[in-house]
């Protein structure tokens, strides 16, 4: 298994970035500020894409 880090995942390139490798044998942490604020609808984005695909994507606060 490897793990990805991934900073500035909450959208553009760097949320397709996080996304691109999030698959079996992958965890993906996608570096984000404000995960609480602003960005929350990103964090749900991405856990609605981790379900959907079955990536081990997480988000995390930068």
């Amino acid at each position: 298994m490897r793990s990805v880090i991934v900073a500035g995942a909450s959208s553009g390139l760097g949320a397709l970035t996080a996304r691109a490798p999030a698959g079996p044998g992958h965890t993906v942490y996608a570096g984000m500020r404000e995960t609480t604020g602003r960005n929350a609808p990103r964090v749900r984005e991405a856990a609605e894409y981790a379900k959907e695909h079955g990536a081990d994507l997480l988000t995390v606060r930068s």
